[in-house]
């Protein structure tokens, strides 16, 4: 999880490279690509080299280490196989004793470096040396539980080489960019309501281009490509410049509009071009995708196939046991076209924790405070709540991507700045919300100048949130408001009733004409929660919901359409 708040974000530029430690993953596709990570660092009482420095940097194969007391890969004891790690990068796991017991276990096996993968969901942590550190004089990282789960077994088969270090001066011919120094769109979600025009919809085009090589570079451009369908619709490349080693350079493209937009995907990849060949091709280019939805808003990276926001990670402020809310900044100038109904979102806990039963509340504030951009001073003091919403978890759903519907739907107003927010309680001091990492906001900001996802922490608000790498996997459902009521003219099932009634294992409802993403809840007649689901439907006829394992008695089915049409149901189940 993240230690800290971001209070500020620096908005200035830099024209000379600074060291940035990596932990990049060369072999094989497709998990090639750098990995969230902390290092051990010897200011912090450790041995370990400098990895700011780039002679100290390592490039080799991962093989797990493992411990004979223990059985597995958590190295409290002795590694017992050295043959197996010797003059190779060890891979253990967090856990049990201190981070320098395991390093040094490594070290004296023959590894030349350590990675060890967290046992807990959310960011890997800072590593405490403690009475052993002293003794490692190999680079340490951590990384995360899920890319840990994810390379298993591809370490397992020794097919996984990583490179460790700064990449400054590493290779002869080197030009990169890195995930926060090119301009990704507006959003990567986009409803199509607010982009009909091209006045309403424009996608600027820029990145900043490193030379992380020994040699000077010339011929260097940034090429910008965008296909819909398969086709272009935009392409633009840099005029020609050099760049000195250690150098880098701004390079801004034309703007990206068109006189009319589809929906679908919009494939946006940055490439740099130079006269060499390049000895570490792997950061050359950048892929930069958004989506034009009929109803969806985020910032997170997109499904293509189901529309949902994708989870990389999940956080919640560092040492907090508080209320935490996390939330998206939305604002339009066509806005009044649309109504928003709810918001997509997902959350987890550790392994010996559940969801069952956790509460989680959404909310649509108006953020009524004045400033016009975040070159000045931004407050979050006149937020005005508008609409709220809940979900109450049925089942431990970890990882999820669940629906919170709002109480009624909510139309948007012309430039009025939103914060769309979901909220976990302190009653569950446990709760990591699902974030993405895929995505870096940090040029966007620059360019565009607003807010993206800020955070309350127990009543604090901190507009940059953790930081532009990380956003909430937040999606919020806005559709066309003059569709506001159109399922309950058709009606959901035009007075008929559910069957059958008694019913065992299957219940159906008549529908007539519903389309999108329906909620389904079953409550008793004391009004607890004992089962919802979503689901997308594009029916005529009947819904069959499966009340397989629901005790015998008399329930209340409620279904509630996308567009905020809800109908109740009285089942008597006889199983």
């Amino acid at each position: 999880m993240r230690k800290a708040l971001y209070l500020l974000l620096t908005l200035g530029f830099v024209s000379q490279i600074k060291p940035q430690v990596i932990f990049y993953v060369e072999t094989p596709a497709p998990w090639v690509g750098n990995k969230e990570m902390t290092w051990a660092d010897p200011a912090g009482g450790w041995g370990t080299p400098d990895m700011n420095i780039p002679a100290n940097a390592i490039l080799d194969t991962l093989a797990f280490a493992y411990d004979a007391s223990a059985g597995d890969s958590l190295c409290c004891g002795a590694v017992i196989n050295g043959a197996q790690i010797t003059g190779k990068i060890a891979v253990l796991y967090r856990g049990t004793c201190e981070f320098g017991v395991k390093a040094l276990a490594a070290q004296t096996a023959g590894a030349i470096g350590v990675v060890v993968i967290n046992n807990v969901p959310g960011s890997p942590i800072d590593m405490g040396a403690g009475a052993q550190g002293v003794n490692v004089t190999i680079p340490v990282a951590m990384i995360t539980a899920a890319d840990g789960a994810a390379l298993k077994a591809q370490i397992d088969a020794g097919n996984v080489t990583a490179f460790f270090g700064s990449k400054f001066g590493f290779y002869e011919n080197d030009l990169g960019m890195w995930p926060k120094d090119y301009i990704n769109a507006p959003a990567s979600s986009n409803p199509i309501k607010t982009n009909e025009i091209a006045a309403e919809f424009t996608v600027a085009a820029g990145a900043w281009i490193f030379n992380f090589g020994q040699n000077d570079q010339t011929g260097v451009r940034l090429k910008a490509d965008i296909t819909y369908g398969g086709g272009s619709v935009y392409s633009q490349t840099s005029s020609p410049a050099s760049l000195a080693s250690g150098d880098s350079m701004w390079v801004q493209l034309p703007n990206f509009n068109q006189a009319t937009y589809n929906t679908g995907l919009y494939k946006f990849k940055y490439t740099i071009l130079s006269d060499s060949i390049d000895d570490f091709p792997a950061d050359d280019s950048r892929r930069s995708d958004f989506t034009i939805s009929d109803t969806m808003f985020a910032y997170a990276q997109i499904d293509t196939v189901t529309l949902r926001p994708i989870t990389n990670a999940s956080y919640r402020p560092g040492g907090s046991t508080n209320d935490f809310e996390v939330c998206l900044s939305f604002r339009d100038s066509v806005a009044s076209r649309l109504a928003a109904t709810g918001i997509y979102f997902s959350a987890t806990t550790p392994a010996t924790d559940s969801l069952t039963g956790a509460f989680i509340e959404a909310t649509v504030y108006e953020w009524n405070d004045v400033f016009n951009n975040v070159t000045e001073t931004v407050t979050m003091d006149d937020l005005n709540p508008v609409v709220y919403g809940e979900y109450t978890y049925p089942s431990n759903q970890q990882n999820e991507v669940v629906w919170a519907p709002f109480a009624s739907p909510l139309i948007l107003v012309d430039n009025q700045r939103y914060l769309f927010c979901v909220k976990a309680f302190a009653a569950n001091p446990n709760i990591f919300i699902g974030f993405g990492t895929a995505i870096d906001y940090d040029e966007h900001i620059n360019n565009y100048l607003q807010p993206v996802s800020p955070i309350n922490d127990n009543g604090t608000w901190y507009w940059a949130g953790f930081g532009t790498d990380v956003v909430p996997s937040l999606a919020v459902k806005m559709f066309d408001k003059l569709t506001i009521g159109d399922e309950q003219v058709t009606t959901i099932n035009n007075g008929k009733p559910a069957y059958p009634n008694p019913a065992t294992n299957l219940v159906n409802i008549p529908m007539e004409n519903i389309t999108g993403d329906l909620t389904i809840t079953i409550m008793d007649m004391q009004g607890k929660l004992i089962k919802t689901e979503v689901r997308n439907v594009t029916t005529s006829g009947s819904l069959p919901i499966n009340i397989d394992g629901v005790s015998n008695g008399q329930y209340v089915i409620n279904i509630t359409t996308q567009a905020g049409a809800s109908q109740s149901f009285k089942i008597l189940i006889n199983n």
